[in-house]
């Protein structure tokens, strides 16, 4: 009979380091996934400012282009009617 409380004690002992060790690893990958995401947040933040600030230059370069083109549209203008 002893044997067998042995035997029970022995399960139930593996069976908490079991559960511990497989916490761990959850607890381990949970940590390991928040760096990751911290990282790939970081460098996207980075390359969506980036994308960002090409789009407005275009933007206001075709914006000055396009009022240079006015300026030069009406000094044409004025210098046909003078």
């Amino acid at each position: 009979m002893s044997t067998n409380n042995e035997q029970q004690d022995i399960r139930r002992a593996l069976g908490r380091k079991g559960r511990r060790t497989g916490l761990a690893i959850v607890v381990l990958a949970a940590v390991v996934l928040e760096g990751i995401a911290a990282v790939q947040y970081y460098y996207t933040r980075g390359m969506l400012e980036r994308n960002l600030e090409a789009q407005v230059l275009m933007t206001l370069r075709a914006s000055a282009m396009r009022l240079d083109g006015n300026l030069n549209s009406t000094v044409a203008q004025v210098m046909n009617q003078v």
